[in-house]
C-alpha cells in the first residue's frame, strides 16, 4: 500500500469529514465483523480525500460498505456536498472586507502582499491539479478555486494600487 501524504489544508478537510462522522463507515473488504475498527487520523484521512477529491485518489482503497451503511454514506455525502457548498460560496464575498477596508483607508501597508500571491498562487496550481486530476474536465472544487484565484488577484491589485 503506498503512503498518502495530507498537505495542511487538506488536513483540515479531512478533519472537517471526520469530525461529521466518516469512521462510521471505515470498514474495509477483509473485515466481517459488524463494528468497524478504530481509525488514526491518518487512516481516516486517507479515506476520506477520495471523497473530497475524487478520481486523483483512487490508490487509496475504497470502503467496502454494507447496504445499510451506504445509505448512511449517501446521506454524509449529501451533507459534504452542501457544506462545501455553502462555505465555498460564503467564502468568496469573504474576500471583500479586505479589499474594501483597504479602498476605503487608502491604505495597504497593513496587508501582505506577499501573503496574497502566494494564496493567488495556491489557488490557481489547486485548480490546475484538480482540472488535470479530474480528466481535464471542470468540476464544483476546480471552480471554487478559480473563483478564489480571483479574488486573490483581485486584493492584491488593489494592495498594489495602494502600495505604490
Amino acid at each position: 500500500m503506498s503512503t498518502f501524504h495530507i498537505q495542511p489544508s487538506q488536513e483540515a478537510l479531512a478533519m472537517l469529514a471526520l469530525t461529521l462522522g466518516l469512521a462510521a463507515y471505515g470498514r474495509r473488504e477483509e473485515h466481517t465483523t459488524s463494528a468497524a475498527p478504530e481509525l488514526t487520523t491518518d487512516q481516516a484521512a486517507a479515506r476520506v480525500m477520495p471523497l473530497l477529491l475524487g478520481d486523483e485518489a483512487r490508490e487509496v482503497p475504497r470502503l467496502a460498505l454494507s447496504a445499510r451503511a451506504g445509505g448512511r454514506r449517501s446521506s454524509y455525502l449529501t451533507t459534504l456536498t452542501w457544506c462545501f457548498t455553502f462555505f465555498s460560496t460564503a467564502r468568496l464575498p469573504a474576500y471583500l472586507p479586505t479589499v474594501m477596508a483597504i479602498v476605503q483607508h487608502r491604505d495597504s501597508t497593513q496587508h501582505s502582499l506577499w501573503t496574497w500571491l502566494t494564496w493567488l498562487g495556491a489557488n490557481i496550481t489547486m485548480a490546475a491539479w484538480l482540472y488535470e486530476n479530474n480528466g481535464a474536465r471542470m468540476n464544483k472544487a476546480t471552480a471554487v478555486s478559480l473563483g478564489n484565484a480571483a479574488m486573490c488577484l483581485a486584493t492584491a491589485v488593489v494592495i498594489l494600487a495602494f502600495r505604490f
